[in-house]
C-alpha cells in the first residue's frame, strides 16, 4: 500500500516537462524521492497533460500525502 513503480519511460516523460522545472536541475530530479515537490509543481503550474501523467505515475495514497494548504471555492 502506498508503493508505485517508476519505469525509466516515466523518467522520460518526466524530462519533457523540464519547463515546468525551470528553477532546478532536472537530471537531480528524482521521481521517487521528490514525488511531493514534483506533484505539487505540476498540479500547480501544469495542464492536462501533466495531470494524466501524475495520476499514471503515483499512487493515491501519494498524491493524498500534499499538504492542503487552503481551498477555494468557484461563485
Amino acid at each position: 500500500m502506498g508503493f508505485f513503480i517508476v519505469s525509466n519511460c516515466d523518467r522520460n516523460i518526466l524530462k519533457s516537462y523540464s519547463p515546468f522545472f525551470w528553477d532546478i536541475d532536472i537530471n537531480n530530479l528524482d521521481t521517487i524521492n521528490h514525488s511531493i515537490f514534483i506533484i505539487e509543481r505540476l498540479l500547480n503550474k501544469g495542464n492536462h497533460h501533466t495531470l494524466h501523467w501524475i495520476l499514471n505515475t503515483y499512487s493515491s495514497e501519494e498524491i493524498k500525502k500534499l499538504p492542503v494548504i487552503g481551498s477555494t471555492t468557484l461563485a
